[in-house]
């Protein structure tokens, strides 16, 4: 739902499930409790939205001592990371992508392109406001919030972006 509209989004490729799965698996082995990590089912509560008017990104790390159970949606997302596909893009993804930033939990923003080896970060300062964006196509992805790094080896592991 955007908007309290229905709005498609296309399944993504194997590549993009692929780079999804890499990066769940990083940040998994990596965080520690109260820090847990989450894929595109659960539901992220964000600046306007709760529940199941929420997003789901395809990676979602908080570390909120309120994520127990059997809740319908994370609170307090840290990091969040969106593996961007051909049906990710446009107004709809722009709305998105407004709402992450005026998430205040949400430290780091990740955008992961599945069809070239391309991705863009978002860093949030200290007093809010956010850094301009790390675009890397080599070296190494910093989760900074969590103090993780990645390379984008392993990123696009198993896909011919590698």
């Amino acid at each position: 739902l955007i908007g309290a509209r229905v709005v498609p989004f296309l399944d993504g490729s194997i590549y993009h499930e692929t780079i999804t799965v890499n990066i769940i698996a990083k940040l998994h082995a990596s965080v520690e409790p109260p820090c847990k990590v989450f894929g595109s089912t659960a539901i992220v509560q964000t600046v306007s939205r709760i529940g199941e008017d929420g997003y789901r990104p395809h990676v979602t790390v908080s570390c909120s001592a309120a994520n127990v159970g059997s809740r319908l949606y994370v609170e307090g997302p840290r990091v969040v990371v969106e593996v961007l596909s051909q049906s990710n893009a446009g107004p709809t993804w722009n709305i998105k992508l407004f709402e992450y930033w005026n998430t205040v939990s949400i430290e780091q923003l990740v955008l992961v392109d599945s069809v070239e080896r391309y991705i863009t970060s978002y860093i949030r300062r200290p007093d809010g406001s956010w850094n301009a964006p790390i675009i890397l196509t080599q070296g190494i992805l910093e989760f900074a919030p969590l103090r993780v790094s990645m390379s984008l080896e392993k990123v696009y592991q198993n896909t011919s972006l590698a």
